[in-house]
């Protein structure tokens, strides 16, 4: 069977055909240049299980004290690809970069058996097996295509609170919303519509009282960059807001209520970091701006104007779901 051990004293596997195969089958040094998002031994080990139940020569891990020598074959990991060379001679390379963290190890293994033994005949148990370990005849390029599309594509919930600005009335008021949507290109990029509510706050531009509520729909995207365990984030929506108004002058009990609809388009930033694999927390700013606008009056007088622009700051707790979390 296959033997895959962790180099301990710098960053490399040995791979090796055991006692339990041909004695003298060859063996392949994994050497990691840098770091490789799931290509860790956890990772590797998991997949290893998975590869036991499609191949009869098993997978396992064993340590090896000694650095890669370059005279044998070697696989090469970096964050870019896995390169397999034969005394120092390149013989394949599989791109990473269009396969989700969360299948790369499945992946790898695959494309270093199929490099050595591309002519071994495998027996599969179709009904045991996931997608990805069904045809061992698969092409790895095909391989890596699925398993792109299933990691790079999940559900995400969030949950918001901001506090929030408006211009003409200079309104300061709160605002709650829960958005929800798909992630793409391994949760770099979020697409969903947002739901917000601003509970009732008491405006008083003249001798007239004017009391305002406003629910905000958004279509909304989001997309950015991870800088270690943090996300930068830049956003940007398009949406309409139904906004209604109870206008009263003050002392008396009459009162007209109404509602006016506006559309408006909004940009922000948001910094998040994860507290657990499914879990992020994010603090965000941006500016809503109104394309259109409505003035309320009451017996000549301005009772309350829809804000042109509004400015708002908050937080926001994301929750991810499907697939492989990171």
């Amino acid at each position: 069977m296959i033997a895959l051990g962790q180099h301990t004293s710098c960053c490399a596997i040995l791979v090796a055909l055991s006692a339990s195969a041909m004695a003298d089958a060859p063996s392949v040094c994994v050497h990691r240049s840098a770091p490789v998002a799931g290509l860790d031994t956890e990772s590797l080990e998991l997949a290893q299980r998975l590869e036991r139940r499609a191949d009869p020569r098993a997978l396992a891990l064993v340590d090896d004290d000694t650095p890669c020598d370059p005279t044998r074959a070697v696989l090469e990991l970096n964050p870019e690809s896995a390169r397999v060379s034969i005394g120092g001679v390149p013989e394949a390379t599989l791109p990473l970069s269009a396969i989700g963290e969360s299948d790369r190890a499945t992946v790898v293994l695959r494309f270093l058996r199929d490099t050595f033994a591309p002519e071994a005949e495998v027996p599969v148990l179709e009904d045991d097996l996931p997608t990805l370990a069904k045809s061992t005849a698969e092409p790895v390029t095909a391989v890596a295509a699925v398993a792109s599309t299933r990691a790079s594509l999940r559900g995400y919930l969030a949950l918001g609170g901001d506090w929030t600005w408006e211009s003409e009335a200079n309104l300061h008021s709160g605002e709650v919303h829960l958005e929800g949507g798909l992630t793409f290109l391994d949760d770099a990029l979020l697409v969903g519509l947002r739901l917000g509510f601003e509970p009732p706050a008491d405006v008083e531009l003249t001798r007239v009282s004017t009391t305002v509520s406003a629910i905000p729909l958004t279509a909304t995207v989001r997309g950015g960059w991870r800088l270690g365990p943090i996300d930068l984030a830049l956003g940007a929506g398009i949406g309409v807001e139904w906004r209604s108004f109870d206008v009263a002058p003050t002392h008396q009990s009459i009162h007209r209520s109404d509602t006016v609809t506006s559309s408006f388009v909004e940009g922000e930033v948001e910094v998040s970091a994860a507290i657990a694999r499914w879990l992020r927390v994010g603090a965000f700013g941006g500016a809503r701006r109104f394309l259109t606008w409505t003035d309320i009056a009451w017996d000549g007088e301005l009772a309350y104007t829809t804000p042109r622009l509004s400015a708002l700051a908050g937080l926001r707790v994301t929750a991810l779901f499907g697939g492989e979390h990171r």
